[in-house]
C-alpha cells in the first residue's frame, strides 16, 4: 500500500508537469500567433509604402489647401508651392465661384473673397470683436454662389448666453455691397438658386401629427427675388418626404441650380465606404480595414491596411482622369496617391484641401 501511495504522488506530479507544460506551450504558440498576425499587419501598414516625395507623380494638377489660417496652393508633383492669403484666424473652409475666378475664404471670424486673377484678397464681413474675443460665438453658413458668379448669398450667426443674431445677406460683386435679405425663418440650409440668377429659394417642412393621415409633410417653399430681397411664401403643399425634389420644382416653373460647392470641409466618418472616380475605377475600405482599388471591371486589390477606429482619413477624392487620389490624414496632412502602383507620400501638411471643376 505504502508503495501505491508513492506510486500515485509521482504520477500525480508527472501529470502536473504535463499539465504545466501543455499550458505554457499553449500560451506560447498563441503569443507566436499573435507576434505573426502583428508583423503581417505591420507589413501591410499603409506607412510601410511612403515614399519620400511626389516627384514620380506625372501631373502638375493644382491642389489649394488650408494650414491653419493660410490658404496655400501647390501642384501634384510637389512644384509651385506658395500660399495666397494668410490671415490670423483658422480657415473653416474655401469655395470657387462657378466661373472660377474667385474663392470665397471661410475664417473663424471673417469671410474674405480672394481674387484670383488679381491675386487680392477683401474683407466682405466680420463676425465681430466680442467673437475674435472668445466673449461670444459666431459662424458664416448657407454661402451659396449665384449661378452667373456676379454676386453670392450667405448667412451670419452670432450668439451668447444671453442673445443671439441671425441675418442673411446677398452680397453684389457689381457694387461691391452687401443688402440684408429678409426672411421668415432662422438656421435655414436649404437655399438655393435658380439657374438664371434672379431668384433666390428656401424651403421648410412641418411635420403632421401622428394621427393624420398620409401624406404626413407639409412642404412650404419660398422665393426671395434679387429685386427685393423679400422672402415670399410661394406654395404650400402635402407631401410623404420631408425633402425637396427636383420633380416638385418643375410643375411651379423653377429650374434650379444644383452646385456642389468645392468647399474644403468635407469629412468622411463612415464605416465602409467607397469612392469613385469619373472614369469608373474606384477605392473602398473593406472589412478588414484594407484600402482597395478596381478598375471597371476588375477584381479589387488590395493596396494595405488603414485601421480605422477612429479611421485617420478624414477627406479623399479623385483627381479629374481618375489616375491620382488625395486625401488627408489626421496626422500626416495631405497625401498622393496613385492606386495602380500603391504609391503613397505626403504632398503638403495641411488640415483640408480642394481644387477647381468647371460645371461643378
Amino acid at each position: 500500500m505504502f508503495w501505491d501511495q508513492g506510486f500515485l504522488k509521482k504520477f500525480k506530479g508527472f501529470l502536473l508537469v504535463l499539465v504545466i507544460t501543455g499550458i505554457s506551450l499553449m500560451v506560447f504558440a498563441a503569443g507566436f500567433i499573435w507576434w505573426l498576425e502583428e508583423e503581417h499587419k505591420k507589413k501591410d501598414d499603409f506607412l510601410t509604402h511612403f515614399w519620400p516625395d511626389t516627384k514620380w507623380v506625372a501631373s502638375k494638377f493644382p491642389v489649394y489647401f488650408i494650414l491653419g489660417g493660410a490658404l496655400g496652393k501647390i501642384n501634384l508633383d510637389g512644384t509651385g508651392l506658395y500660399f495666397i492669403y494668410e490671415g490670423e484666424s483658422p480657415i473653416e473652409q474655401f469655395i470657387f465661384s462657378p466661373d472660377g475666378k474667385l474663392i470665397l475664404i471661410v475664417t473663424k471670424t471673417e469671410l474674405v473673397l480672394y481674387d484670383r486673377k488679381k491675386n487680392k484678397a477683401r474683407t466682405i464681413d466680420f463676425l465681430g470683436a466680442l467673437v475674435k474675443e472668445h466673449k461670444a460665438k459666431g459662424n458664416f453658413r448657407a454661402i451659396q454662389w449665384a449661378p452667373d458668379s456676379r454676386g453670392f448669398c450667405y448667412e451670419l450667426y452670432r450668439w451668447s448666453p444671453y442673445s443671439s443674431q441671425d441675418q442673411f445677406y446677398f452680397y453684389s460683386l457689381k457694387d461691391q455691397q452687401k443688402r440684408r435679405i429678409k426672411m421668415f425663418a432662422r438656421g435655414v440650409s436649404s437655399l438655393f438658386w435658380d439657374k438664371g440668377a434672379d431668384n433666390l429659394y428656401y424651403f421648410q417642412t412641418e411635420t403632421l401629427k401622428e394621427s393624420h393621415p398620409q401624406p404626413r409633410h407639409k412642404v412650404k417653399i419660398y422665393r426671395i427675388p434679387l429685386a427685393s430681397l423679400e422672402a415670399r411664401l410661394m406654395v404650400s403643399f402635402p407631401s410623404k418626404s420631408d425633402a425637396l425634389k427636383e420633380s416638385d420644382l418643375k410643375p411651379l416653373g423653377i429650374d434650379p441650380y444644383w452646385r456642389e460647392t468645392r468647399s474644403a470641409s468635407n469629412r468622411v466618418g463612415q464605416k465602409s465606404m467607397v469612392w469613385v472616380s469619373d472614369q469608373k475605377t474606384r477605392l473602398g475600405l473593406d472589412e478588414k480595414d484594407y484600402l482597395y482599388f478596381a478598375a471597371l471591371k476588375g477584381q479589387p486589390k488590395r493596396l494595405f491596411r488603414i485601421r480605422k477606429k477612429p479611421l485617420p482619413l478624414v477627406h479623399l477624392r479623385w483627381v479629374p482622369g481618375g489616375r491620382y487620389v488625395v486625401l488627408t490624414h489626421n496626422s500626416l496632412g495631405i497625401l498622393v496617391l496613385d492606386p495602380r502602383w500603391g504609391r503613397l507620400a505626403q504632398l503638403m501638411d495641411g488640415q483640408a484641401f480642394g481644387w477647381y471643376e468647371k460645371n461643378r
